[in-house]
């Protein structure tokens, strides 16, 4: 069998509470959680918001500790990772977040934002233009918009440069936390078909968290539902949708507004 690109064990994260007593409290946020995802593959991670969803996404880039268990990526242990070698870990596991702006640094333009991934990466600087005229064609993006700066494209082009940006580095992994919440309809649309696409060409793994269930129904692959820190329902995405054991997955289920993406829709724009 093949080895997962990402195999978790009895994750744990918990932050501390603020307080003015002698005594530590800890909040537990994700409460010994496990799961795989195999390469080319999606997990939809599901949940309200506070359920611990984007905590798993920091414990497994290691912007937060875990408490405790493990987090293996392609087969490499990364709870202990510290230094050069958490920073080599960082290019194999790449993270879409839910506000490209947000990530994305004003200051540069946005072939400068995806360069400094290449530089990363130890791409020679001589060879920057071309490979990022190379990653922009890869997310359908003109390669004239690399002098454009990030407020002066939309929220989707915004999101498509971070995807490339996380593309330079030649990750295994994609960690996508609510990445297409911000965006229309149309657009989303645009960005999980190009995601699909990816994954297709490159054998990606994803982890897909999002509190929309009909983005999910679209995208994931198996799907694990998690409430109140916890796991409480995992399976294959139409087995999940169609026959849900939990209480909870019903109630999540039975809010989706509309049918969802059944097939997959134009992707000629670059919206």
């Amino acid at each position: 069998m093949t080895e997962p690109a990402v195999d978790v064990r009895d994750l744990t994260v918990a932050y501390r509470k603020r307080g003015t007593g002698w005594r530590r409290e800890e909040l537990t946020a994700v409460d010994a959680i496990s799961f795989a995802i195999a390469p080319g593959r999606t997990l939809g991670l599901a949940g309200e918001s506070g359920s611990g969803k984007s905590s798993v996404a920091r414990a497994l880039m290691r912007v937060v500790e875990p408490a405790s268990g493990s987090v293996r990526i392609g087969g490499q242990e990364v709870t202990t990772l510290r230094g050069a070698g958490l920073r080599r870990f960082r290019r194999h596991m790449q993270m879409v977040f839910q506000d490209p702006y947000d990530s994305l640094n004003p200051r540069l333009t946005v072939g400068e934002n995806v360069a400094e991934a290449l530089v990363a990466a130890g791409v020679p600087r001589p060879d920057h233009t071309v490979r990022v005229r190379e990653l922009f064609d890869r997310v359908g993006l003109p390669s004239g918009f690399s002098g454009r700066y990030p407020h002066q494209l939309s929220g989707g082009q915004r999101q498509r440069v971070s995807i490339a940006r996380a593309l330079a580095v030649g990750p295994q992994v994609l960690v996508c936390d609510e990445a297409v919440s911000a965006l229309d309809v149309s657009v989303r649309a645009q960005i999980l078909n190009l995601l699909k696409d990816l994954q297709e060409a490159d054998g990606l793994a994803y982890l897909f968290i999002s509190h929309d269930m009909s983005t999910l129904r679209f995208m994931a692959d198996d799907i694990a539902i998690m409430q109140g820190g916890r796991i409480v329902e995992t399976g294959a995405g139409e087995a999940v949708f169609a026959q849900p054991s939990h209480e909870y997955t019903r109630e999540l289920i039975a809010a989706i507004p509309e049918p969802g993406f059944g097939r997959r829709q134009r992707r000629d724009g670059t919206h």
